[in-house]
């Protein structure tokens, strides 16, 4: 099954952004090589480049966290549900306080690092850190992987609270979704969504074999979809087949 992901505003835009920055991250940190913790450092740029394009974005994180909160809050008494509801509301809190306490810009420590800083300005250039251009940064790459890693950790620990508060509220969200079985008429579905509701996120669930791609608009009343199809070199046309998928709304 492929899940594909829709953002219905601005903000769940940017958290998937870094969500999926996070998780390319974890995986470069996991291997060993050279290379890899090459690309890792420059993810780790790119985390703090989303970052510092939106100066609003702690103030919008903590106002979600705090949403949630009082969403979750009238079921701490309920039946069966303390301990979850009881875990789930600390783990928000440690989040918000976590975040909350951290001053200044997101990024200020790696701008303050005056080596990375000549790292940051190079990384995008291509093959701007060739040896000869940065002797430093390739005797840095002859380190041993376990220095590079404890070198990524504390660059990374300045990030570690909007990362985590990103992990909790994308799982937060995606946990609201309400999912349904639906078919698409001569290629085309459309939804409306209701004024009265703030839906954030659209996932859509295909089987692979179908070989169908979901090209999505929306805004906050409708969602369309169209199905395309991808032949070759050629660009994507349209598929005008019935199709059954399933829709699932998150709020």
């Amino acid at each position: 099954m492929i899940v594909y992901e829709y953002p219905l505003n601005e903000r769940v835009r940017i958290l998937m952004r870094l969500e999926n920055l996070a998780d390319s991250l974890n995986e470069l940190l996991r291997r060993g090589d050279a290379l890899s913790h090459h690309y890792a450092l420059q993810t780790v740029f790119q985390i703090a480049d989303v970052c510092e394009q939106r100066t609003d974005l702690k103030s919008e994180i903590l106002k979600e966290l705090e949403r949630y909160r009082q969403t979750v809050l009238p079921y701490r008494n309920t039946e069966g549900l303390e301990q979850r509801v009881s875990e789930l509301l600390a783990e928000i809190d440690q989040c918000y306080s976590r975040f909350n306490s951290q001053a200044g810009n997101l990024s200020a420590e790696l701008n303050q690092n005056e080596w990375l800083l000549s790292v940051r300005g190079r990384i995008q250039i291509p093959a701007g850190l060739c040896a000869f251009d940065h002797p430093s940064y390739f005797t840095w790459q002859h380190l041993s992987s376990e220095q590079r890693l404890r070198d990524m950790a504390h660059w990374l620990r300045p990030l570690e609270p909007v990362m985590a508060c990103v992990r909790l509220l994308m799982r937060l969200l995606r946990d609201t979704e309400v999912a349904q079985k639906v078919m698409t008429q001569e290629g085309t579905y459309q939804q409306s969504l209701g004024a009265n509701k703030n839906y954030q996120l659209l996932r859509i669930s295909m089987q692979p074999n179908m070989q169908l791609i979901p090209s999505v608009s929306a805004h906050r009343l409708m969602i369309t979809i169209r199905m395309m199809r991808r032949e070759g070199e050629k660009m994507l046309h349209a598929g005008n087949v019935q199709a059954g998928f399933e829709l699932a709304l998150c709020s």
